[in-house]
C-alpha cells in the first residue's frame, strides 16, 4: 500500500465512516468523537474536510449511473457534506459495496493531477 494512503487506512473503514456520518449528519461536533480512544482531532478534521470536499462530490456525481437527487439536509450540522455522504452511499450501492469511505478516498485523490483520471 502506498505510504500516502497510510493515514487513511490506519483506522478501520467502519471508524472512518462513523466519524464522517456523526460530523456531517448528527452532532457536528468533533469533541464528542474524541472523548473515547480513536483518531485525533486533526485526523478527524482532515477526514471531514478532505474526504467530504466539493471536488470529491463532483467526482462521485460523475460516476453515478442514472439519476440522483440529493435530499434536503438543511437541518444537519453540515448540509453540504451530508450531501457528499448521501451521493457516495448511492454510488457504493450501485457498485454493490457495503462501505463508502474507499470511494471517498479515491475521489479525494482524483483532483490531484498525479492520481487523477
Amino acid at each position: 500500500m502506498p505510504t500516502f494512503l497510510h493515514r487513511y487506512l490506519h483506522y478501520a473503514v467502519a471508524v472512518v465512516e462513523s466519524v464522517l456520518v456523526e460530523l456531517a449528519t448528527l452532532s457536528g461536533r468533533v469533541d464528542t468523537l474524541v472523548e473515547i480512544p480513536g483518531p485525533s482531532m486533526p485526523t478527524v478534521y482532515r477526514w471531514f474536510t478532505e474526504l467530504l470536499s466539493t471536488p470529491a462530490y463532483q467526482w462521485v456525481l460523475q460516476r453515478i449511473r442514472g439519476s440522483f437527487t440529493a435530499e434536503a439536509w438543511n437541518g444537519t450540522p453540515s448540509p453540504e457534506r451530508a450531501r457528499v455522504l448521501e451521493a457516495t452511499r448511492f454510488l457504493a450501492n450501485q457498485v454493490n459495496s457495503k462501505v463508502f469511505s474507499p470511494i471517498l478516498q479515491r475521489a479525494r485523490l482524483a483532483h490531484l493531477q498525479r492520481y487523477g483520471a
